[in-house]
């Protein structure tokens, strides 16, 4: 099974949802809750396998002379992810086809973000590639930049949280990087099926320092926002 189809159908639906809401309006939300459900339920077909342990994987030659591919696989903690990912997405846009009033400008670009949103996430955690992974963790900061109202009121809010992911992102591709270089190669499941070799090396301790610096950074930043209900109001969606 291909497992860039549903990545396709995801982001193909921040294209296509701005000209679905023309024809549509609020209710095109419903349209790309079908295709995300749809999305989840391809995803499903190798549950049985993949539970048991036997992965999917698909890869793409990419940049073949530094040995960097499309690598893509779905294993138990993937499918779990990709599932809440999907799902929420099904349940975002379907509500959105309601909290925005009949005839809303907004419904269409929020439609989209949301889509490409879900996509950078489903990417994320479905990457086996230490390059392909920054890319994807770089595109949710774009798309998270322009939901929080990169230009628009809430373009200050938008605006920290797009340099904190950023500089997230900056450090977990040195960490990638730096991993890479010990094990040989950028792929994650050759990354984490030579354990000893990594902690083996001196880069070691850096790489990990590294790695938890993003996840330091948003924890940080959510706990920040959970505590200022203003910036909560900059971020609700002008409609």
């Amino acid at each position: 099974m291909s497992l860039f189809l549903p990545l396709a159908a995801v982001f193909g639906l921040a294209v296509l949802l701005p000209l679905l809401a023309r024809v549509l309006g609020r209710n095109a939300g419903y349209v790309g809750a079908a295709v995300m459900a749809a999305s989840a339920a391809w995803l499903s077909v190798p549950t049985r396998a993949v539970l048991d342990g036997t992965p999917v994987t698909e890869s793409v030659n990419w940049l073949p002379g530094v040995g960097v591919q499309l690598s893509l696989r779905l294993d138990a903690v993937g499918l779990l992810f990709a599932w809440v990912v999907l799902g929420i997405g099904v349940g975002v846009l379907a509500y959105t086809a309601r909290y925005f009033p009949a005839g809303s400008p907004a419904v269409s670009r929020y439609l989209s973000l949301l889509s490409f949103f879900a996509g950078s996430m489903l990417g994320l955690v479905l990457a086996d590639d230490i390059i392909l992974l920054f890319v994807f963790w770089e595109l949710t900061s774009i798309s998270s930049f322009f939901l929080i109202g990169g230009l628009g009121e809430g373009k200050a809010g938008a605006t920290r949280a797009f340099i904190i992911t950023a500089l997230g992102g900056l450090a977990l591709l040195a960490a990638g990087i730096l991993l890479s270089v010990i094990v040989g190669t950028t792929s994650l499941t050759g990354i984490l099926s030579s354990p000893e070799v990594v902690t083996a090396s001196p880069l070691a301790s850096t790489a990990i320092v590294l790695l938890l610096i993003p996840a330091l950074y948003l924890i940080v930043e959510d706990l920040r926002w959970l505590a200022n209900p203003r910036q909560r109001a900059a971020a609700r969606p002008a409609e």
